[in-house]
């Protein structure tokens, strides 16, 4: 993104220029309460864990969580928490969106020393984690070398 800047700052006053140049789209467009984002970013930055309430549709219910907030990622417009889960063992993705009663508590936390963000979100298929996704017609397993293998 610095280079971007970098680049736009020269051609300023040429604004129709960059207009013609460059544009962002997203998919869409998920705004975060500014309370919520701010909260959890502070909880990221001082590894304090958080507790709330998380929706999930496909359950339509709300499950109460304790989470140590590693990272977020805005993925496509949409926000996501990637969180250690007290409660599932195991790091989760959150969509900001569906976090509701969220409160930053004063226990401290350490990243899992086997947690690497990169090999995360590497292995993720879009947003969809895990290595194999089931779809109609067969499964896509990813692979090693990063790619994605089907097999019927």
């Amino acid at each position: 993104m610095g280079k971007i800047t970098g680049i736009l700052e020269k051609h300023m006053e040429k604004a129709d220029v960059i207009d013609q140049a460059l544009s962002f789209q997203f998919i869409q467009y998920s705004p975060v309460e500014e309370a919520v984002f701010k909260s959890i970013l502070s909880a990221c930055l001082k590894r304090n864990s958080l507790m709330f309430s998380y929706y999930s549709p496909a359950k339509d219910e709300n499950t109460e969580r304790m989470v140590d907030p590693y990272h977020l990622l805005n993925y496509m417009g949409t926000w996501h928490l990637i969180a250690y889960c007290q409660i599932r063992r195991d790091i989760r993705d959150f969509v900001l969106t569906r976090i509701s009663n969220l409160e930053m508590t004063d226990r401290k936390f350490t990243l899992k020393k086997d947690f690497n963000l990169k090999t995360f979100l590497h292995s993720s298929f879009g947003i969809y984690k895990g290595n194999r996704t089931e779809l109609p017609g067969g499964i896509i397993y990813g692979n090693r070398d990063g790619g994605l293998e089907s097999r019927a």
